[in-house]
């Protein structure tokens, strides 16, 4: 091999060696920016011989504008989140942030490698709206399998709480048991103690899309020393009719020193729509706190 050939041999390994070390970056820049179009790489015209040239350009596409998490993510910026804490708004933030950032876990995920949430990703998603209770959703919870329970029983219907369908009734001094959005505005502090501050979604991103959108759901707090003698009852009810809408309810569970409860909680369906349901329940007890969650 003449010395302008090995020449030209060692300037080509050159830019290969180079375009591969980038292109690792790319892959990785790309795994922590899961929705936005990665970097694009231009390594211009260079000379390998006299009568020679290259020019290689790579262009790293993450995620599309239309893919699903891009998609969830503008959802969340176009709606409305006025008569919000402004706490709430920056814990909303957080957890689209973060979801953004993890994406849909796939099967490389070693927590999920031999669970396939795919279909999940793939169905075209949208936040479930409040709708009017009929007898539909009135028939179900009767033929429950633990509507014979008394007690209190907080009924959600799409994520959003039916004061038509629950009852709250017969409590021990202090003890609140009620609506999350309704307990906002009377308890506020006590939520913002609390919320977010046990379920973690650093490395969990179906917590994360929960706590950026996250419609309703239950607030149980147990002052010190105090037991709910009869279990009480939270009930999501999914009568959803477009394929796609997801229901994200939210409990929080506040058990002070020596108290004792019974939770049931349960999921039913009267449509027939393939919906999403991503409930989170944190729970924070006490010391010789005894919760039973069934």
């Amino acid at each position: 091999m003449s010395q302008s050939s090995w020449q030209a041999c060692n300037a080509a390994w050159v830019i290969l060696r180079a375009f591969l070390q980038r292109l690792l970056q790319a892959f990785v820049a790309a795994r922590k920016t899961a929705i936005y179009p990665g970097p694009k790489f231009d390594l211009r015209i260079r000379p390998l011989h006299e009568n020679i040239t290259v020019r290689l350009e790579l262009k790293i596409m993450t995620q599309t504008k239309n893919s699903t998490e891009s998609r969830i993510v503008e959802t969340f910026r176009n709606a409305d989140g006025s008569g919000q804490p402004k706490w709430l708004l920056a814990f909303r933030n957080a957890g689209i942030s973060t979801f953004a950032e993890l994406g849909f876990p796939t099967l490389h995920d070693e927590d999920w490698r031999f669970t396939n949430v795919a279909p999940i990703a793939a169905l075209p998603f949208q936040p479930a709206r409040a709708t009017a209770v009929n007898g539909a959703e009135s028939g179900l919870l009767s033929r429950a399998v633990f509507a014979a329970l008394s007690g209190c029983r907080l009924v959600f219907v799409n994520g959003f709480f039916s004061a038509k369908l629950s009852r709250i009734q017969g409590l021990p001094g202090g003890v609140i048991v009620d609506s999350l959005s309704v307990a906002l505005a009377r308890d506020a502090a006590l939520i913002e103690k609390h919320l977010g501050k046990y379920a973690r979604t650093s490395d969990n991103a179906f917590a994360a899309l929960n706590q950026a959108f996250f419609s309703d759901g239950t607030l149980i707090y147990v002052p010190d020393g105090v037991e709910i003698a009869e279990p009480v009852q939270i009930v999501y009810i999914s009568s959803t009719k477009e394929a796609g809408q997801a229901i994200l309810p939210r409990n929080l569970i506040i058990m002070g020193a020596n108290t004792r409860a019974t939770i049931v909680e349960s999921y039913l369906s009267s449509g027939d729509a393939v919906s999403f349901t991503n409930a989170v329940t944190e729970i924070v007890a006490g010391e010789n706190a005894v919760l039973e969650h069934v």
